[in-house]
């Protein structure tokens, strides 16, 4: 199973110095993936995203999930549809989601799981329906909302659970995001 995991949660993750709650979550979820069979999906984009927002922890959690092949480039993958269809939208629309085009893009091409501490493009995802019904495909994990179900889920190398699938995310949630 693939994972495409934001630089949000490496850039927060801190090892055994973490002291901060987000820093402490991000830690136990790199250390999750580690531990489970997971592969990492990257692209051109969210490569540089990490290597700008990396903790020294996170990129040496990097470095052992590479030297060991857990690690997968998409090299210039993206998809030109979504892009074009996001620079249509409304300006607070298009930032919001613009911001983590190249998170879907990925997990669009891999096994549709992200995790990351984003939640405000939540709130904007149906928009992408119409153009993009794989959309409701995704399965989207802020491990900030739930940490010890999030871990389980990575763990379990991220079975289908209804509390992730982005388009029936509870209400509480999308309603939040907006």
């Amino acid at each position: 199973m693939n994972i495409v995991v934001d630089a949000s949660i490496g850039r927060s993750a801190g090892g055994n110095r973490a002291i901060a709650a987000i820093s402490i979550i991000a830690t136990h979820c790199l250390e999750s993936i580690e531990t489970s069979r997971l592969t990492i999906i990257f692209t051109d984009e969210l490569w540089t995203e990490w290597n700008n927002n990396h903790s020294s922890f996170s990129w040496d959690w990097l470095t052992k999930m590479n030297n060991t092949g857990r690690v997968t480039y998409l090299e210039n993958y993206k998809n030109d549809g979504l892009r074009n269809f996001i620079g249509t939208l409304m300006q607070n629309q298009k930032k919001v989601l613009e911001k983590d085009t190249h998170l879907i893009e990925a997990a669009l091409a891999s096994d549709r799981r992200i995790i990351s501490f984003d939640r405000k493009v939540l709130g904007k995802l149906p928009l992408l329906l119409s153009v993009l019904p794989d959309i409701s495909t995704l399965y989207w994990c802020n491990p900030v909302l739930d940490e010890n179900s999030a871990i389980q889920w990575l763990k379990n190398e991220c079975p289908d659970r209804v509390e992730y699938h982005c388009i029936t995310l509870p209400s509480f949630i999308l309603t939040q995001s907006a």
